[in-house]
């Protein structure tokens, strides 16, 4: 059932915001949802049609519901001086009650005999095998790890995403048709040369899953010391880490950090969680405000205006404790991030495991020889048709072509990058004719 609150903000958005004029949640979504259709349907208390106005451009409408970061949110005209207009909360009603598997569309156009690569099986390589298996190409995704979804599966914790709910909807594509190899890494299970020479056009999805600690620090390499990715993967896919501790210091003030200093909660043997970051309040985390409300509810203790100054270790070699330092800045005059410290500021945390969340990097090793890869991990690519630089046949998407942040961004590009991979083996311009950065 929706709340009243959503039913009558519904209602008010129905009467206020269906104007001939384009809806700025329409213009927001990367994906151009037809949000103003599916909250009247909604409305209207016609459940199957809005699913299946949702379904029209979004194929995993309940992972959606749960974790997009709905930037249409922020530009609903209604939110203007009042509460927002809970789409997201509306997509997940709509699939959770809707969303029948029989009603799926699985209509495809006949086969044209070309045989697509996708190398990723995360939310941009999943929609682009998609767009283009309806387009009637043979499609492959090879997907590294024994699970499909990306980081969506290894990079969001299960009590966020249940995991048999996304397997679900993912479920769509092999319906139609599209091939899965699992458990297939490129470079070593697979050479990228053989697949570029062996496809007629090749799509790169690979995720930032190569994670980072700080290795300025002396010690950064001990046993108990954990890069995000690695941690939050060995939890997603094992149920726990193995070699986590009793007492957990994550390190970072986003999203990944919030996840990691949640889910350690949830791993067997750990008692207690600090939580330490650079910025100076909650207000200046960069973390959503339901993210950080959700690890104080479940006993995470933060210190703010900290960063670890040293990292000591027992004669095991295992990590035993912290001496923190206080950041008095973060950035310099010109907005340029410079942090400043006073090491005379210090403080001490017994701690035998520590979780950096500092940001992640695309693991490029296996595609040297054909793709460039830029200082920040991303391959080199066309920003609008998201053509490699160095192969014509080779397109990039979601993380690795550096023109996405969050999952539905993500998608965006994957479906681009269809429409780019499309018009390239038909021998159409890339560009021309077409809206390009638009869906």
């Amino acid at each position: 059932m929706l709340k009243k609150e959503i039913v009558s903000n519904m209602e008010k958005i129905v009467e206020n915001c269906m104007g001939e004029e384009t809806a700025a949640c329409f213009a927001t979504c990367p994906m151009h949802t037809d949000v103003k259709e599916y909250v009247r349907l909604i409305k209207e208390e016609k459940g199957e049609e809005a699913i299946k106005v949702i379904r029209e451009k979004l194929f995993i409408p309940g992972t959606l519901g749960r974790i997009c970061a709905h930037p249409c949110e922020k530009q609903c005209k209604w939110n203007e001086g009042k509460s927002p207009m809970a789409i997201a909360s509306l997509k997940r009603y709509a699939a959770d009650n809707f969303d029948k598997e029989e009603n799926w569309d699985l209509s495809i156009k006949n086969s044209n005999g070309k045989k697509i690569a996708v190398i990723g099986a995360g939310p941009s390589g999943l929609q682009s095998a998609l767009d283009l298996r309806k387009e009637g190409f043979e499609v492959t995704v090879f997907e590294k790890l024994p699970v499909r979804g990306g980081m969506m599966r290894v990079g969001i914790p299960a009590y966020r995403l249940p995991r048999l709910g996304l397997e679900h909807e993912i479920s769509y594509l092999d319906k139609l048709g599209v091939n899965f190899e699992l458990n297939c890494e490129i470079g070593k299970d697979r050479e990228f040369n053989d697949i570029v020479n062996e496809f007629d056009s090749v799509v790169v999805a690979v995720g930032k899953h190569q994670g980072r600690v700080d290795r300025s620090l002396e010690n950064f390499d001990a046993e108990g010391i954990f890069s995000a990715a690695g941690y939050l993967k060995e939890a997603s896919l094992t149920g726990n880490v193995e070699k986590a501790g009793k007492v957990v210091l994550v390190v970072g003030g986003g999203d990944v950090a919030m996840d990691c200093a949640r889910t350690s909660l949830r791993i067997d043997g750990v008692e207690k969680v600090y939580s330490i970051c650079l910025e100076d309040s909650f207000d200046n985390m960069a973390s959503s405000n339901h993210e950080i409300e959700g690890a104080i509810a479940e006993g995470i203790k933060f210190n703010h205006a900290q960063a670890i100054k040293n990292i000591h270790i027992d004669e095991n070699g295992r990590v035993s404790g912290v001496t923190l330092k206080k950041c008095l800045s973060m950035f310099d005059e010109n907005g340029r991030f410079a942090p400043k410290f006073d090491d005379e500021a210090t403080s001490e945390i017994e701690v035998d495991t520590i979780v950096f969340a500092i940001g992640q990097g695309v693991e490029g090793e296996f595609a040297k020889d054909i793709l460039v890869q830029r200082p920040n991990t991303t391959f080199e690519c066309d920003k609008e048709t998201l053509q490699s630089s160095s192969n014509e046949k080779v397109f990039i998407v979601g993380d690795a072509s550096g023109e996405s942040v969050i999952v539905i961004q993500a998608m965006a590009t994957g479906r681009r990058a269809a429409q780019s991979v499309i018009r390239f083996l038909n021998g159409e311009s890339l560009t021309e004719g077409r809206e390009l950065k638009d869906t």
